[in-house]
């Protein structure tokens, strides 16, 4: 049963992602001469998930483990 959906962001300090690779900067759909660095995700397991800022927040913490919920 799907109870809500939540956006997590990848955990990089955690999976000491690095910078890979340059990129061209897009300024209004248009490639630009600047360059940014991309990065490459070392793994896929770690994740970060604010529980703190949604609005389900109390259903949510009644599925995470408590040591989840500390900072």
């Amino acid at each position: 049963e799907l109870r809500f959906v939540v956006n997590v962001q990848h955990d990089c300090i955690r999976g000491k992602c690095a910078p890979t690779a340059l990129v061209a900067e897009v300024q209004e759909r248009t490639e630009t001469s600047r360059q940014k660095p991309t990065l490459e995700h070392s793994e896929d397991i770690h994740f970060v998930l604010n529980i703190f800022i949604l609005h389900h927040f109390d259903e949510l913490t009644t599925l995470i483990p408590p040591e989840f919920l500390r900072p």
